[in-house]
């Protein structure tokens, strides 16, 4: 990495470096929840949304920066749209089972 990246925009700023910046992002692509990267790196979820948004490290965005983003990460989503919907259509009938008895 070429020179460090300073940010006083947020006191979680000061805590994160770029490489854990990085690997938020990493986390972010792969499909990690936005709680689960804010506990493993004790950080409100609020911070990692700004970060993943680029609205905070923007410099080091894979926007910005995708050089730093290894080939290997998978930026395809997951799921399609219709997989999505078809899962919540089934989550929302199994809870309205559960209120229904």
């Amino acid at each position: 990495m070429s020179a460090p990246i300073y940010l006083a925009q947020d006191p979680a700023s000061d805590r994160l470096t770029a490489e854990d910046v990085i690997e938020i992002n990493k986390l972010h692509i792969a499909g990690t929840p936005w709680d689960d990267i804010a506990q493993h790196f004790d950080i409100d979820r609020r911070h990692v949304r700004r970060i993943v948004q680029g609205r905070r490290w923007a410099k080091v965005h894979p926007a910005n920066a995708p050089e730093l983003y290894s080939e290997n990460v998978d930026t395809e989503p997951r799921y399609t749209r219709e997989q999505v919907d078809e899962a919540f259509r089934a989550a929302y009938k199994a809870f309205i089972a559960t209120l229904t008895g």
